[in-house]
């Protein structure tokens, strides 16, 4: 069990100032130690085609999942086959974005083919890491400050492979952490349904205020005294 789900679990200290204690049994390790691959997209240009795969980038990921519209730059078969020839997506993998807006993550679930532009990043964990503990992870403010820390500052800041690989994860036990991102799953559900309603308060609130003003200049409403 972990400290957040068990208040009497023994803590020891990280090691790192910034990161404080986690409990005992836990382990920490450079993300690149529990990965088959951290790797970037491509760095090419392709001809851009009215049908067939789309090339995706860093606008793509958002919300923890990827989002497609119907104004995709599209390329070939044949230069598809090119950037994908040392390693193709497969469902299950892990987006970050990389260049521009830093840190954004999503779990690929796409049937369709599709590859991205070096703005996105692709890892695939294995059997030691589970890919939707490491979804969280990744979303945590400890890594996340660490990405930034990391970001090369230039007319568009980004993030080298490298300095992703060599980012300090943090390692429960497997059964630990499908309990954390069950968890995680259900909390930020709840969340996320508390901010969707409260936008819809929001919304309705800024409308009235609105439909106020209007009633009140078109002389809708009465203001002061009453005009005999």
């Amino acid at each position: 069990m972990t400290k957040g789900l068990d208040s009497n679990i023994e803590m020891k200290d990280s090691g790192v100032e910034w990161l404080g204690e986690i409990p005992e049994h836990w382990e920490m390790t450079k993300l690149k130690h529990l990965t088959e691959f951290i790797e970037d997209g491509t760095h090419g240009s392709f001809t851009r085609r009215d049908k067939g795969i789309p090339l995706l980038s860093a606008k793509n990921i958002n919300n923890g999942s990827v989002q497609l519209s119907d104004t995709e730059s599209l390329i070939s078969e044949k230069d598809y086959e090119k950037i994908t020839s040392s390693s193709s997506l497969k469902k299950g993998d892990l987006l970050l974005t990389i260049v521009g807006t830093i840190g954004r993550v999503s779990i690929f679930n796409l049937d369709e083919k599709v590859a991205f532009q070096r703005s996105v990043c692709m890892i695939r964990t294995n059997k030691n890491l589970l890919t939707k503990y490491t979804f969280y992870l990744i979303q945590s403010s400890y890594f996340q400050d660490e990405l930034l820390s990391k970001a090369k500052q230039s007319a568009q800041s980004g993030v080298y492979l490298g300095d992703i690989a060599s980012s300090i994860a943090i390692i429960p036990l497997l059964e630990e952490q499908k309990e954390i991102a069950d968890y995680l799953d259900q909390e930020t559900n709840r969340i996320d349904s508390l901010i969707d309603k409260t936008e819809e308060q929001i919304e309705n609130l800024k409308e009235y205020k609105q439909t106020l003003i209007s009633n009140a200049v078109t002389g809708k409403i009465r203001i002061g005294p009453k005009v005999e």
